[in-house]
Parts: structure tokens; C-alpha cells; sequence
């Protein structure tokens, strides 16, 4: 069973959780409100936990797993101030991929030994190749991703009406 682990916080973690749905995974998502857990669970995941709520969400994750073995892999955007809870849920031989720090950063931040101990695999990922794209965008036709876009739009003379809103929905999901 493919299990995947995403901290949910915006575009790039929903994408993620689209293709982890269409790639047969089981997906467990972390999100800060009943409202954000009602649309990744309508997108898909399979487990949403708030982490406004349980703030050592990893070992939850974990233990959702089968056998509480941990998770396989983690789709990383919150960064230094979320990679412990990530290294808590990974399992052995695992794979966390680095997309963002959306979260910002924290004066303690894990070791090398965390990865170490937990002797998993830590990648950053940026901007792909002309392939992988097309590789991509072939995924998103086979499988009608469609994107999840917010209901309220914005004309570029409201632009600073537009981040405002971004600002107040507090890590928001859609």
C-alpha cells in the first residue's frame, strides 16, 4: 500500500494531493480547520488531521499507517518549522520531498541525526525538465485533474484587495 503524507497549506500540496489520489495512494493530510479537512477529504485524502489541534501530528500519521510503520512519502512545503513532525511520520527508507518553507523558520530546527535515525531519504525539488512536464501534464489528462481554484476572483486593479485576502485565510487550502 502506497501511503502518503502531505502538509496541506496551499496550490502546490493540493496538486500533490491530486496525483497521490490518482496514483492509487492512501493519503493523509494534515490541514488547520474542519473546514479545509471537509475539501481535502472531498479531493481525496483518505485521513486529515489538524495541526493547530494536535501539534505532534506526525506520530499521528504514523500510526495511521498499516502496522504504524510509518509513511512512505512526504510531500514537504512547510519547512524548517514543519520537518520534525515530517521525520516523526517517515517511515524507514522513506522519502520527504522538500518543496517549500511556507512555514517559516524556527530557532530549533532537526539534525542530521534526525535523518540519520530515521534513515530516510531528505530532497529538494524545484522546476522540473521539459519532460517531466509533458510527462506531467499527459498525468493530468489521463486522470481529469482539474486545479481547485478559490471562488472569489480578482482583477488586477484589486490586486491589493487579493493579498489581503490570502494573508487572512491563514495557510489556506483553496
Amino acid at each position: 500500500m502506497l501511503t502518503w503524507e502531505l502538509t496541506i497549506i496551499g496550490g502546490v500540496s493540493i496538486f500533490a494531493l491530486q496525483f497521490a489520489v490518482a496514483a492509487g495512494a492512501t493519503v493523509i493530510a494534515t490541514t488547520s480547520s474542519e473546514a479545509k479537512a471537509k475539501k481535502l477529504k472531498s479531493l481525496g485524502a483518505t485521513h486529515v488531521i489538524n495541526y493547530k489541534e494536535n501539534p505532534n501530528w506526525g506520530k499521528t500519521a504514523k500510526s495511521l499507517t498499516p502496522g504504524g510503520e510509518g509513511v512512505n512519502n512526504i510531500i514537504e512545503v512547510g519547512g524548517p518549522s514543519t520537518i520534525k513532525q515530517s521525520l516523526e511520520a517517515i517511515k524507514i527508507d522513506g522519502v520527504i520531498t522538500i518543496v517549500g518553507f511556507l512555514g517559516g523558520f524556527k530557532a530549533e530546527e532537526p539534525s542530521y541525526l534526525d535523518t540519520l535515525v530515521k534513515n530516510c531519504i531528505v530532497r529538494g525539488v524545484m522546476v522540473g525538465s521539459r519532460l517531466q512536464h509533458e510527462e506531467m501534464n499527459r498525468a493530468i489528462e489521463a486522470n481529469k485533474i482539474k486545479p481547485v481554484v478559490d471562488e472569489k476572483v480578482f482583477t488586477l486593479e484589486t490586486a491589493k484587495e487579493a493579498y489581503q485576502y490570502m494573508v487572512s485565510l491563514d495557510d489556506a487550502v483553496c
